[in-house]
């Protein structure tokens, strides 16, 4: 009730189950979610969007808050179904329900400062970069420069609060 409430109230009035069990088959969206592409956890058959959109309450899912806001899900959905725009739909109702929304946002923003990335970079990435004759990614070097940046900021010190 939450999904279909959420979706059909701020991102598509003419959503319905049908819709849902259409886009869950579909799975074009998979090939281009860099959230799908880069987490082990996911497969084209079971991406990201997948397992977000097929559980009717989302609000216990710490996963609302790896989507990226890429939009790419949107360019390439055949249903033009508003994806990106229902995740942020999702995480406002998550926010406004759930306390424990300011540990995970503490968490995520102590991972990107600490790498420089939302996500661990995979092998995958690395070898392809190796690959292409791109220099290797110095996370070391990189979460220490953003380290001061949060230091000199403050943003150490609410991340902190946060966790």
């Amino acid at each position: 009730m939450v999904l279909k409430k959420a979706v059909s109230t701020f991102v598509s009035p003419n959503f319905s189950e049908e819709v849902l069990a259409y886009c869950l088959k579909c799975g074009v969206c998979a090939q281009f979610c860099p959230i799908t592409l880069y987490d082990p956890k996911y497969t084209p058959k079971s991406s990201y969007v997948y397992f977000l959109m097929s559980h009717e309450d989302f609000t216990n899912f710490d996963e609302i808050w790896d989507c990226c806001t890429c939009h790419y899900c949107e360019e390439v959905c055949p249903q033009d179904f508003k994806t990106a725009e229902a995740f942020q739909v999702m995480k406002s109702l998550v926010f406004e329900r759930n306390a424990e929304v300011q540990n995970v946002r503490g968490k995520t923003l102590k991972h990107i400062i600490d790498t420089g990335f939302l996500i661990d970079v995979p092998g995958k990435t690395i070898k392809k970069r190796e690959k292409l004759g791109l220099q290797p990614l110095e996370l070391e070097k990189i979460g220490a420069e953003l380290q001061k940046i949060a230091e000199k900021t403050e943003l150490a010190k609410l991340i902190k609060e946060a966790s």
